[in-house]
């Protein structure tokens, strides 16, 4: 199974079928902020609206339009570049002239308005769908209409979507090589991912030995990946090296998918009862996303059965809080069998701070709606969430790669 795949929460009802993504219009998502800029400071606030293009390049864009260095330029959270997305992204040392008369392709600004502090990872407090779904057939709104009221009621499983897995779906093998320190296995995966047949004649020319050919292989567009063999060339062979070397935003985007790879392992080790406490649970506090140890079972099941709270899983890492009795015992098993054990987090090289993360997650002010073949759907989540978690369950397929 592929890390983001799991059975249905909603197996025993029919799904709507249709087309997704279909343009960039057809999937909508807007920023809810956990403040406003209060009109002063150091910080600029852009609110934006993104098209077709990665936050992680809109950040490199608007740093370049500004001439700021990208640690100048903080965003809340990252956005698919397959979509439209309202996001708001701050920027330290720009004039206000300047940035609301950016005209950048992809990128249009909507408002500017300045701040005290930079905006950070997680300073959301959720985000707003709008989605079109093509080519249903008669009846589609009821289809959906039924599967809704199961995950209001059960919660939505709170799935890493296959977008966290980069476009050819395999950062977490590069997250699992960063974490290991083995060269070999990153370079190996890294090739694997160059579309076309560039990626694997270089590879190719690298198991033979000869690193700097295997950089002459790649096309235009991938001058990080030839510079990274040019070093591994003039380093003679040093894996070691050429990997502590390389780009550190993105090795940690890597590990990050190495972590959703394992936490989605674990949701589906629990996906039948993913709304049902185990002996010796870290709970999630849904109010305030505090996580607490679970000690009288039968009242806190009360609470979860009202969404108040839910279980929760790891993102393995030097911090994350560790269960105890039946949780931990499944939570152990599942990453030993990821290659995250807590030997294999003992050896790692850098392993991340980690965290809890709720196993589902509340879908809230789902609005739905048929026209001809086409069904709209709005609806809320928390920060993190994954819209494709609701849409898989409604269409029954997989919507990532509709």
């Amino acid at each position: 199974m592929r890390p983001w795949e799991a059975p249905f929460a909603t197996a025993h009802l029919p799904g709507t079928g249709g087309r997704t993504r279909e343009s960039l219009g057809d999937f909508l998502v807007e920023e809810i902020p956990l403040y406003e800029p209060c009109g002063a400071g150091e910080h600029l606030y852009l609110r934006l609206e993104k098209q077709g293009i990665a936050t992680l390049e809109a950040v490199a864009r608007l740093a370049r339009a500004l001439g700021v260095p990208r640690q100048a330029v903080g965003y809340a959270g990252l956005k698919d570049a397959a979509a439209t997305a309202i996001q708001t992204f701050s920027i330290q040392g720009a004039s206000e002239a300047a940035a609301a008369g950016l005209d950048l392709p992809g990128l249009r600004v909507l408002a500017v308005a300045r701040h005290r502090n930079k905006l950070r990872k997680g300073h959301l407090r959720g985000n707003r769908f709008h989605i079109a779904v093509r080519g249903v057939p008669a009846g589609a709104e009821e289809r959906a209409r039924a599967v809704v009221e199961v995950l209001a009621r059960r919660g939505v499983p709170n799935l890493f979507g296959r977008q966290r897995f980069g476009s050819s779906g395999n950062t977490h093998l590069l997250g699992r090589a960063v974490l290991a320190e083995d060269g070999p296995a990153f370079f190996a995966a890294l090739l694997a991912s160059l579309p076309g047949e560039a990626g694997a004649a270089s590879l190719q020319r690298l198991q033979a030995g000869d690193a700097a050919g295997a950089g002459d292989l790649l096309p235009q567009g991938f001058a990080l990946e030839r510079r990274a063999l040019q070093f591994l060339s003039r380093n003679q062979g040093d894996f070691t090296r050429t990997l502590r070397r390389f780009d550190r935003t993105l090795k940690d985007l890597y590990v990050s998918a190495f972590q959703a790879e394992a936490f989605n392992a674990v949701l589906r080790a629990r996906f039948e009862r993913y709304d049902r406490l185990l002996p010796g649970e870290l709970a999630w506090l849904h109010r305030n996303g505090a996580v607490f140890l679970v000690e009288d079972l039968d009242a806190e099941q009360e609470r979860a059965e009202r969404l108040e709270i839910s279980p929760s899983g790891p993102l393995f890492g030097q911090k994350t809080a560790r269960p105890a009795g039946a949780a931990a015992e499944l939570e152990d098993a599942v990453l030993e069998g990821c290659g995250i054990g807590r030997e294999a987090q003992a050896a790692a090289a850098a392993l991340p701070p980690g965290a809890r993360r709720p196993l589902r997650v509340p879908l809230r002010d789902c609005v739905l709606a048929a026209a001809g073949d086409a069904l709209s759907l709005s609806f809320s989540l928390p920060p993190g969430a994954y819209a494709t978690a609701v849409l898989r369950e409604i269409v029954k397929g997989s919507p990532d790669e509709g």
